[in-house]
């Protein structure tokens, strides 16, 4: 049986979360919505832990050459990076499907 990855989640993408709770809550007015929503993207990035590479290279260049890779969820991307030599994901950011991922900070 192969080793379970470890998940690391990058400050950047704990930031991500909490302004996607955020903006959710203020989208819906629901506090179980938000939950739920949030549930799923988590729910979703725990299954990269024996699945690091279900997912393509993202198509921008600069994300690619890093070997970062996209998993959507919904209305929502998680960008993430598998490291073979520490068997850990690293979830770089967690943004809107519909942001101009070409300028987006990953440091």
């Amino acid at each position: 049986m192969e080793k379970n990855w470890k998940i690391d989640y990058s400050a950047k993408a704990l930031f991500d979360i909490i302004n996607l709770k955020t903006h959710l809550y203020e989208l819906s007015r629901s506090e179980q919505t938000t939950k739920n929503k949030i549930a799923k993207i988590e729910n979703a990035v725990k299954q990269l832990d024996h699945q690091p590479f279900r997912y393509p290279l993202t198509s921008i260049e600069t994300f690619r050459t890093k070997e970062i890779r996209f998993m959507p969820i919904d209305k929502y991307i998680v960008l993430y990076l598998p490291n073979k030599d520490s068997h850990t994901v690293s979830i770089v950011r967690i943004i809107y499907g519909k942001m101009d991922m070409a300028h987006l900070d990953l440091e």
